[in-house]
């Protein structure tokens, strides 16, 4: 467990540095040294950073791992999906290779249980290593803007 109170420190040094980098830039735009018209792609890009940092904080403290959600078959009580992906129609979920034949490939997100249960499915929440990253849905300035972090499944489970 030293190895994630090392990455803690580090993750949290990292929040100490761009929370000044935050706090001069508004002492610089309170002084009219600078604009915030100038900032806040900067001003975004530093929160965005705080905000990852934190998230992979809250990862390390619950052991290297998050919450994820998953499909199971109810007969069997076996994991058929552990991926969610933005398909043709919206959101579904991607079914492992040994289950398609069974389920398909793809089961789209319902909104009520009673979907996945006709479907001889049942969603539940499982906890699984997991990282977290950034990710930017879009290009330019509206890729900056709609950025946001986002907590994935990971081979490696960063607090061992």
């Amino acid at each position: 467990m030293m190895k994630a109170q090392e990455l803690i420190k580090q993750l949290q040094n990292e929040i100490d540095k761009y929370t000044a980098i935050i706090q001069d830039r508004s002492r610089r735009i309170g002084e009219g040294l600078t604009d915030m018209d100038d900032c806040f792609v900067s001003d975004k890009s530093n929160r965005l950073q705080i905000d990852l940092a934190k998230k992979k904080i809250q990862i390390l403290k619950n052991g290297g791992t998050s919450t994820f959600t998953v499909l199971r078959d109810i007969e069997t009580n076996e994991i058929v999906s552990r991926r969610l992906v933005d398909g043709r129609y919206g959101l579904c979920h991607l079914i492992d290779d040994e289950y398609v034949s069974k389920f398909g490939r793809f089961v789209g997100m319902a909104k009520r249980e009673c979907t996945y249960t006709k479907k001889g499915l049942k969603q539940d929440k499982e906890q699984f290593p997991a990282w977290a990253t950034t990710q930017a849905n879009g290009s330019g300035l509206y890729g900056a803007f709609m950025a946001q972090v986002v907590v994935f499944q990971s081979e490696k489970n960063y607090a061992q």
